[in-house]
């Protein structure tokens, strides 16, 4: 904690040594052999610069191979994420607005041969870039209004070989609560 408790900063890093580890898609999965090792840092930083304002970011940076010393599949390099959240009284009662961003830098992945099903490439799946944004507001006592965006950017990207992501997405609607955690908002 910094600047009064303003600002707070956490520092991690890691180191894993996986002997065995369980590697695969499609329809198989096998225990590589030897040790994977797999470590690096994260650094997070979260800051409310004046009442109702949170700032908070993170990046990762992870190196991972297996005992060959080969980069393991499904695992960025780099990831980092910012997010901004507002809360603030409307008409008396609490409202917030979040924007999220979210970058995943490129990685590795398997193509498997359809006809070949043991056979298998690498191929490098792009970085990303995803923007978020939410809203909600208590209308009253455990009843709460919230709409969201995700993919506001239409960013056009995979995480697994293959499998495509949602384009732009819209969500809204009611979240009502009951029972003693109603008047939480």
């Amino acid at each position: 904690a910094l600047l009064g408790d303003r600002l707070i900063v956490d520092v991690t890093y890691f180191n894993n040594r996986i002997e065995g580890l369980i590697q695969g898609g499609g329809n198989t999965a096998v225990n590589l052999a030897g040790a994977s090792e797999i470590h690096g840092i994260e650094v997070a930083a979260s800051t409310e610069p004046w009442p109702g304002l949170r700032l908070d970011a993170a990046y990762t940076f992870t190196d991972g191979e297996d005992a060959n010393g080969t980069e393991l599949v499904r695992r960025a390099r780099h990831i980092a994420s910012v997010n901004v959240g507002y809360g603030f009284a409307l008409f008396g009662k609490p409202a917030d607005v979040n924007l999220g961003v979210r970058f995943n830098g490129r990685q590795d992945d398997f193509v498997f041969d359809s006809y070949f099903p043991l056979t298998r490439r690498v191929v490098t799946l792009g970085s990303f870039t995803l923007v978020n944004l939410g809203a909600s507001y208590a209308i009253a006592d455990g009843v709460e209004l919230f709409a969201r965006g995700e993919n506001l950017l239409d960013e056009d990207y995979q995480e697994v070989f293959g499998f495509g992501a949602p384009g732009v997405a819209g969500y809204a609607g009611i979240r009502i609560r009951f029972g003693p955690f109603a008047a939480v908002n």
